[in-house]
């Protein structure tokens, strides 16, 4: 484990120079947050912010020829993949929280009657939640193509996992009348509420799974290229 800490230090301190971009980020959360009358759109952004975050670690990486230096300082393969999961959770995690306290303060800045701590938490928790998780499962499907590829040849196919969501999504909203979704959105959500515990059980099970998956595809892909 502390090796592992290790590793993310040396990915964080490779890529704090370019951390600017995080002002940047800040920024536009504060005026998504200002735009959005529901408080949730604006989390929804730390989802985009962190499936566009991923090729900057493999980015300077491979620029710097990091790979290379790993093996010299004696960093197993195992180690980088983990390492990278890791630090790749723990950023998504800290970019949703500060979208969070972004949306909070906005929520007062708007000063609607119901913007109160209590009636905002109850909607930006599970917003939160479902963004780290989500941003954990676009991670999974990107993290494979990095550590197969490189960032050169896998900085355009890295996406489109996030484009197809986003385009699925899209036609499952144009579509919604027709496909009935309204239905079938408030048929989940009473089962989910009916069901809490269990929907929570499920929502983590299926999350560890694509998460193990990815990993196990990621160390293979790994291990096999050589530097």
């Amino acid at each position: 484990m502390t090796r592992i800490c290790r590793f993310m230090r040396l990915d964080y301190l490779s890529i704090k120079p370019y951390l600017t971009i995080a002002f940047f980020a800040a920024y536009a959360f504060a005026m998504t947050a200002m735009s959005f009358s529901d408080i949730s759109g604006a989390v929804g952004m730390s989802v985009i912010f962190s499936a566009f975050f991923v090729s900057y670690p493999f980015a300077v990486a491979d620029k710097a020829n990091f790979n290379a230096l790993y093996c010299q300082l004696a960093i197993s393969r195992k180690e980088v993949v983990r390492g990278r999961y890791t630090f790749l959770l723990a950023t998504s995690a800290v970019i949703t929280i500060a979208s969070c306290v972004t949306s909070l303060v906005s929520s007062f800045f708007r000063q609607t009657a119901d913007a109160t701590i209590p009636n905002i938490l109850p909607e930006l928790l599970p917003a939160a939640a479902i963004a780290i998780l989500f941003s954990g499962i676009i991670q999974a499907f990107q993290l494979p193509i990095y550590f197969r590829l490189g960032y050169e040849k896998a900085r355009m196919a890295a996406i489109i996992p996030l484009l197809a969501i986003v385009g699925f999504s899209s036609f499952f909203m144009i579509s919604g009348p027709n496909l009935n979704t309204d239905q079938i959105l408030s048929n989940i959500t009473h089962w989910v509420w009916n069901n809490t515990f269990m929907s929570i059980a499920v929502a983590l099970f299926i999350w560890l799974a694509i998460m193990f998956a990815s990993y196990a595809l990621s160390l293979k892909f790994y291990t096999q290229r050589d530097f």
